[in-house]
């Protein structure tokens, strides 16, 4: 199943903390899939793992969201949690960031530039561990698409609904590149807590969430996520506005495998039902008007067009535009 993510690494004795995933369904049809793993990788100086994700073509669409993260106030909005101490590893902000939350834990934030391969449909994160860094670290990155991620799409006339079905290693849903990576000595890493956030138009309904795993249905602190994408947003054209963006959070942990699923739709209401109320008015009046034209009395070498009053030209105008408009809905 291509909508399904692996997390696979060739060493032993190392497991994902606290697996991020956020889907990003940006109005004007712009998709983004953010990943942040928080691995405990113990005293190792390298991994090398293996990530089966959706939407997977090639390095150009990846970026590398170290510098958003490592920054001090995103890295406070992001984590959510006070910031007693940043330090760069090896004093240069390039090797990574030891960071210190207040609420529990150290992290060492690495980048990612350079360590990353698409090879045989998985993307594969070699990474070099600099000895300054903590046994926890985390890297997190951004996955732009043409199709959303982890999601399908249903457009009818008056509705539009996005189903989201987020799985993460459920081994009945591996991919053959999943089950070759296994043959190569790669193994399933374990997941302590998975988070999972759907980032989605505020004009879109909450049909269905497991209430279970659903902790928070909120507003989009836009200023903070405006600060946190930095530059992508100019290089996007993305501007989050106040009140136009909800974001739906769940969370499960200490489980072998993950799966979120919710239903979301826009109902177009108004518009588009009298839009087809008047189609529909249109073109029935017009076919009562042409079948009394065919049983007129004028003489029949008079043109057929020739019959046809200028009303009922300029409703068929009406009724050609109504039909372009309703097909520009629907898209």
């Amino acid at each position: 199943m291509r909508d399904s993510m692996f997390i696979l690494c060739k060493q032993n004795n190392v497991s994902v903390e606290r697996l991020h995933i956020c889907t990003w369904d940006i109005e004007g049809d712009k998709h983004f899939t953010e990943y942040g793993l928080e691995i405990n990788r113990s005293i190792l100086p390298r991994l090398d793992m293996a990530l089966s994700i959706p939407q997977l073509s090639n390095l150009k669409n990846i970026r590398c969201l170290y510098k958003n993260v490592s920054d001090p106030v995103n890295c406070r909005f992001i984590f959510n949690s006070d910031i007693d101490k940043i330090t760069h590893i090896n004093g240069n902000p390039e090797f990574g960031a030891n960071v210190s939350l207040k609420k529990d834990r150290q992290i060492a934030i690495l980048p990612l530039e350079g360590y990353l391969e698409i090879k045989d449909g998985l993307l594969m994160v070699n990474l070099e561990i600099p000895k300054q860094a903590g046994p926890i670290i985390y890297v997190r990155f951004l996955v732009k698409s043409n199709t959303p991620s982890f999601s399908h799409t249903k457009n009818g006339i008056s509705k539009k609904t996005i189903s989201y079905d987020v799985r993460v290693n459920e081994c009945r849903t591996a991919s053959t590149e999943v089950n070759t990576a296994q043959k190569k000595g790669y193994v399933i890493m374990s997941i302590n807590k998975c988070f999972c956030f759907h980032i989605i138009p505020s004009t879109y309904n909450v049909d269905f969430v497991d209430s279970v795993k659903l902790k928070t249905i909120r507003g989009l602190e836009d200023v903070g996520f405006n600060t946190y994408l930095g530059d992508i947003k100019s290089q996007e054209n993305i501007q989050l506005k106040a009140n136009e963006y909800n974001i739906v959070f769940c969370k499960h942990e200490k489980s072998s495998n993950y799966s979120f699923f919710s239903i979301y739709s826009k109902e177009f209401i108004g518009n588009t039902q009298v839009s087809f109320a008047l189609a529909a008015n249109l073109i029935c009046s017009l076919l009562f008007a042409f079948g009394g034209l065919r049983m007129s009395d004028k003489p029949v070498s008079q043109h057929y067009w020739e019959l046809i009053p200028i009303e009922y030209w300029i409703a068929i105008v009406v009724l050609i535009f109504l039909i372009v408009y309703l097909l520009c809905r629907r898209k």
